[in-house]
């Protein structure tokens, strides 16, 4: 005999009670889930795919990111994975510099590089930022010019 129980046969083992409230247990939860509209919703945003509008921000060539952005010119890309075309504002740093402004018009699908001269001499730091999206790219530059 078991000190457990379920050993004798007089009483079911744990599996045998455990399976049948389980069950009682995801019946409860699915017809919650078809009634109260709130769930519903959270089922289906659970269980469907919805694409993601997003903006790609990157510097630009398969150079290291201080060869592209510690020149004369700060060159990156920007990407537009957007449901409608739209005009994106950037800034631009570079070291005690003034900031450099514009925008890019983008259509759905479409990339655009952008070229910004700049003057920062010595090590200084370079910023790229698009406010409207909250992204921003940073790079270190040691001084010397490429």
């Amino acid at each position: 005999m078991s000190a457990s129980g379920g050993g004798d046969g007089t009483s079911p083992r744990w599996y045998q009670r455990a399976l049948p409230v389980t069950g009682v247990v995801l019946v409860v939860l699915a017809v919650a889930a078809l009634l109260v509209p709130g769930l519903r919703h959270q089922v289906a945003l659970s269980t469907t795919r919805e694409p993601q509008p997003y903006v790609e921000l990157y510097f630009s060539q398969s150079r290291p990111a201080a060869q592209v952005a510690c020149g004369r010119q700060v060159r990156f890309t920007v990407v537009s994975h957007l449901e409608n075309e739209r005009r994106l504002g950037y800034r631009v740093t570079a070291g005690a510099g003034p900031e450099k402004q514009g925008t890019v018009r983008l259509r759905p699908g479409q990339a655009r590089q952008v070229r910004v001269p700049v003057s920062a001499g010595g090590a200084h730091r370079v910023t790229v930022r698009l406010p409207a999206t909250d992204q921003h790219l940073l790079v270190h530059c040691s001084g010397t010019r490429r």
